[in-house]
């Protein structure tokens, strides 16, 4: 009976700030366990624009080779090839370098990771610490895996701390929730397992595709969504000599306008000056509007110019520098 290879899932990474909504600033690459895998079960890795096919060998009848089956995972790295994507996307922030990002298939909402399963982990922990809260002296440890399968040891007591190292063994990479046990109360902690040799390629995030979601009969796209980070905007118009106008404002154009640019500081507009414009809401005209980067100017923010009674407007205004510190855009007139 004759086989072929099937689409079982694919990956595709869209970002709101391109124009296309497409994302190429990454790599996605299997870690080894996956590798393995994929030997075992006949599985091919299509790369292709903005992301990633996984393909399974099918036999004449519509069946796989060898079934995945319901309990195992997928585990692929995200590999960053853009620095600047940090400029201009909204994630959770880390508190030190050697935090990954962790996404994985089993929270998604319609086969979509959306912005809030973009959780921080700790990678490779070496031990975990735990203070201890009573008089107890024993304290035990217990890792539990994507699976359900755990490993409980006890921690070693040093002063009012305890210790234990965390080590995987040939468990697969990836997220283990961690739990400490002291007179019946428990301290939680998740923790991710990354291999030197994995932690050599500077992964971005790991990402988690479990087998029990997927079905061979229904090819299912992931959308691994980022969007663009949100920022107060400021336009400084800077006045030629010969100004002689009588009014400068900048409006947001749509038929239900959702920002206001209020000009602030020096309202004097004298020929040289520069009239300083920042983002605020429609529905709270007191309150700053953030405005989200975009690839190309926003057409909807016109820059309204009244000269000798006669309105001119200018369309597309530009955004800000995504590699700068400053937002601040400044528009000559």
């Amino acid at each position: 009976m004759a086989s072929f290879y099937k689409t079982l899932f694919k990956l595709r990474i869209k970002h709101s700030y391109y124009n296309s909504g497409y994302c190429n600033d990454f790599s996605i690459v299997p870690l080894p366990h996956t590798e393995k895998l994929a030997k075992q079960y006949k599985l091919l890795f299509r790369i292709v624009e903005n992301g990633m096919d996984v393909l399974s060998l099918m036999t004449g009848d519509n069946t796989p080779l060898h079934d995945l089956a319901n309990d195992n995972k997928l585990s692929f790295a995200l590999i960053l090839n853009n620095s600047s994507l940090l400029n201009f996307s909204s994630l959770p922030k880390k508190t030190n370098s050697r935090q990954l990002y962790q996404i994985e298939n089993q929270e998604a909402f319609g086969n979509t990771f959306t912005l809030n399963e973009w959780d921080i982990v700790d990678p490779k922990p070496a031990r975990f610490t735990y203070d201890r809260q009573s008089a107890a002296n024993e304290i035990s440890l217990k890792s539990i895996g994507p699976f359900g399968d755990s490993e409980t040891r006890n921690m070693i007591k040093d002063g009012s701390r305890f210790t234990s190292t965390f080590d995987l063994g040939n468990r697969p990479e990836g997220k283990y929730l961690l739990t400490a046990t002291e007179d019946g109360q428990e301290k939680e902690a998740y923790a991710v397992y990354a291999s030197e040799e994995l932690w050599k390629t500077r992964p971005f995030a790991l990402m988690d595709i479990f087998t029990s979601q997927l079905d061979y009969n229904n090819v299912k796209t992931y959308y691994i969504r980022l969007a663009g980070k949100r920022i107060v905007w400021t336009y400084r118009v800077n006045l030629g000599k010969d100004y002689s106008g009588s009014d400068i404002s900048i409006e947001d154009s749509r038929e239900n306008p959702e920002v206001l640019f209020k000009m602030v500081g020096n309202t004097n507009q004298a020929s040289g000056k520069t009239l300083t414009f920042k983002s605020y809401r429609a529905d709270i005209p007191d309150k700053r509007a953030r405005i989200r980067f975009k690839q190309t100017p926003i057409n909807d923010f016109n820059l309204i110019i009244e000269k000798n009674g006669t309105k001119t407007e200018i369309k597309g205004l530009p955004n800000p520098p995504i590699d700068q510190v400053k937002t601040e855009m400044h528009i000559n007139i």
